[in-house]
């Protein structure tokens, strides 16, 4: 026992409870050097000996680390092999064989004996069933059908033309605990990929997860009021079981306990009747309890008045809620400049109250995120098509349309990732928001010539900005505290420039307290040019409060 602390009282016997007692309930009288050793100890106790309770935790631990993403629930992910783990020892075996919890997540493939298995050792516990071959499903849902109480879960991977009548089957007459069902036709898209009061869902007193990926609701009659979460992707419905926005809209509203919206390229709704009328009415609703909707749109053949636009005109999305929008502009349209930020989000608080109370917002070239405490407003848009072309909707364009939107928002963080504008664009943009405390510019793809950020700090000089250069209401930006530029190209007039800005508004009675400036690509070993950069590193010194430069790789 050379090398070991001392064996307490615990441990005379060396057996695994004795081991566990010692870990778990150490004299309060030992020393810190005491516990270090007896920590390096523990750690050094053969696999074989370890006390159930641990190896069933750390069993757990492994498990829960593989488990799949709810976000990628359409690709497969890792999973425990139970049956290699349990030929490492006797003592492993046992624990693994009689733990119930490790054996309730049953992935169907080809070996069905492996479903046998595991319905046996599971004994009473909940089934997650996942099902990865379409082949083998119809007969894995006759060896769960008599388990069918105990399945709180069901995935389905791939599917088969005979899928649906398969699961409605195991379904019968109804899956009193399952609350997530999930499935991917992805390799039978077809009519009959089709769920609503007449197949599966009435089945599901207590669904609570719902995601289809190439698979589509009945919404007509759809009586599923327990959903929470609602996730559709990539489908096109068929003539017939399209909705008009009206019937969708009230079709959505049943859902009064929805929290997560997501619909993927997966709009159910037509907004053209078949004399070819279009018709963007219909009742406006509120689901109380939502908090994330996620809209990625197809490319839209109304760039100036898209689906999207009237969908969320006729919501009412609480401020709390993260709302992200991803819409897609045909290149045919872009000589016209529509599509941009008015075309898609409604100019309407009453609609989105975060357009008059977002807080922080980071931009770039097409889209544009802010933050309201947990609230979110999202938007990107993607140019498509065979010949992209130069989109007449610029980035000065869609800066003032930003300032349009949130003009009566407190902005107080600002990010701008990449952008170009000119003196006269961050002048307005700056003039829109006078609250703004901090700044954060982020230009990694930099400008031979600077131009970037001289026009930047040219509108933020106060005598840049207007003739009456002593007067107080010059000074634009007049509680900016913090400026940040990160990741941005040296350029040798950027620290001078700098200089000359915060000189003046200090000047102005506006110091600055924290500049950061983070660079990539400054030339080294260049003595002249050193010295002249430490001295303008010095003079920023005595013009901030804190300043934290870096020289940085450049960008991959």
């Amino acid at each position: 026992m050379a090398g070991y602390p001392p064996i307490s009282p615990f441990e005379q016997d060396g057996s695994a409870e004795a081991i566990w007692r010692s870990a778990v309930f150490p004299s309060k009288q030992i020393t810190i050097q005491d516990q270090l050793s007896r920590t390096s100890w523990n750690g050094g106790v053969p696999v074989n000996r370890l006390p159930p309770e641990i190896l069933l935790e750390i069993f757990q631990a492994l498990k829960t680390m593989t488990e799949d993403d709810s976000e990628m629930w359409m690709i497969p992910g890792n999973y425990v092999s139970w049956t290699a783990f349990s030929h490492v020892c006797r003592t492993w075996r046992d624990v693994i064989c009689n733990s119930a919890q490790l054996w309730r997540d049953i992935h169907v493939k080809d070996q069905l004996q492996w479903v046998e298995l595991c319905l046996s050792r599971s004994k009473e516990s909940p089934l997650h069933v996942f099902f990865h071959s379409a082949q083998t499903l119809p007969q894995a849902c006759d060896m769960l059908s008599s388990h069918a109480r105990r399945i709180k879960k069901v995935i389905v991977y791939e599917t088969a033309p005979d899928t649906v009548s398969s699961l409605t089957q195991l379904f019968q007459p109804t899956m009193p605990m399952l609350e997530e069902f999930c499935l991917d036709a992805h390799n039978t898209v077809s009519d009959a990929t089709c769920f609503g009061d007449s197949n599966i869902l009435p089945l599901l007193p207590v669904l609570h997860t719902l995601r289809l990926g190439y698979a589509h609701i009945d919404w007509t009659p759809v009586s599923v009021r327990t959903l929470r979460v609602l996730h559709l992707r990539d489908w096109t419905s068929p003539d017939e079981y399209l909705l008009s926005l009206a019937q969708f809209l009230s079709a959505l509203q049943v859902f009064q306990a929805l929290e997560d919206l997501n619909m993927d390229f997966a709009f159910p709704f037509e907004m053209y009747n078949a004399d070819g009328v279009r018709n963007v009415s219909g009742p406006i609703i509120s689901l109380p309890n939502i908090r994330s909707l996620y809209f990625l749109c197809p490319a839209h053949e109304e760039p100036s008045s898209p689906d999207i636009y009237h969908l969320l005109v006729h919501l009412r999305v609480p401020v709390s809620a993260k709302l992200y929008v991803y819409s897609q502009v045909h290149d045919y349209i872009t000589v016209s400049g529509e599509g941009g930020y008015l075309d898609t989000i409604p100019q309407d608080a009453g609609c989105l109250p975060i357009l008059h109370s977002a807080t922080k917002a980071n931009l770039w070239k097409q889209g544009f995120d802010c933050h309201c405490g947990e609230g979110q407003l999202g938007l990107d848009l993607e140019l498509v098509g065979d010949e992209p072309r130069q989109w007449a909707y610029t980035p000065e364009r869609a800066v003032r349309d930003f300032c349009t939107l949130f003009a009566k928002s407190p902005l107080q963080e600002l990010s701008v990732q990449d952008m170009e504008y000119a003196q006269d664009t961050w002048t307005h943009l700056f003039r829109t928001f006078p609250s703004l405390l901090g700044v954060t510019i982020q230009n990694e793809a930099g400008g031979a010539n600077g131009e970037r950020e001289r026009a930047l700090l040219a509108a933020l000089t106060p005598a840049a900005t207007t003739e009456a250069v002593h007067s107080d209401d010059t000074v634009v930006l007049p509680e900016l505290r913090a400026l940040r530029y990160e990741a941005v190209a040296w350029h040798e007039d950027t620290l001078s420039d700098l200089v000359h800005c915060l000189r003046v508004r200090a000047a102005r009675g506006v110091k600055l307290r924290e500049l950061t400036v983070r660079m990539f690509s400054r030339a080294q070993w260049d003595p002249v040019a050193d010295a002249r950069h430490e001295a303008l590193l010095e003079e920023l010194k005595s013009l901030v409060v804190t300043l934290m430069y870096a020289d940085i790789p450049p960008p991959q």
